[in-house]
């Protein structure tokens, strides 16, 4: 099955946040749901870290030197066969799917460039990765199939 094809259910939560505090609360309430269903212990670590990872970088990399007051909606869907985080941002924009540094681990830590390693987090726990540019901003949808 498709995983970009599969956001024909409910939401689960969604979250408008304005600062980066605002990410605990949203993950207060993921991990409630987790209480409440049962999840997967690993799939919902990593989903978790997928999220918070994109949150936080969106935070530091994407509203700095930027004029813009942060705005990043935050929707969990509950598909068939996965879970989906729906990230829609102001900020500069940015493809993490494309537009990062490809990690060199033969070269010693002195001489690597900063960056990279949330990313690569990111698509070594995800399944999928879908980015999509927005007039103004942008948005990354994030799979985790539920084993």
């Amino acid at each position: 099955m498709d995983l970009k094809n599969t956001i024909k259910s409910n939401c689960i939560l969604s979250y408008n946040l304005k600062k980066i505090e605002d990410l605990q609360i949203m993950m207060d309430l993921f991990q409630d749901y987790h209480n409440a269903h049962a999840m997967n212990e690993k799939v919902f670590f990593d989903f978790k870290l997928c999220i918070e990872e994109v949150i936080v970088n969106i935070f530091i990399h994407g509203y700095k030197e930027f004029k813009k007051e942060p705005d990043i909606n935050l929707c969990l869907y509950k598909t068939e066969d996965c879970f989906v985080a729906d990230v829609i941002d102001n900020a500069k924009t940015f493809n993490p799917v494309s537009d990062f540094i490809q990690m060199n681990f033969a070269t010693s830590i002195e001489k690597k460039p900063i960056g990279g390693l949330g990313i690569r987090l990111l698509k070594n726990l995800s399944d999928d990765l879908e980015y999509i540019p927005r007039e103004s901003g942008n948005q990354l949808k994030i799979y985790k199939k539920y084993n």
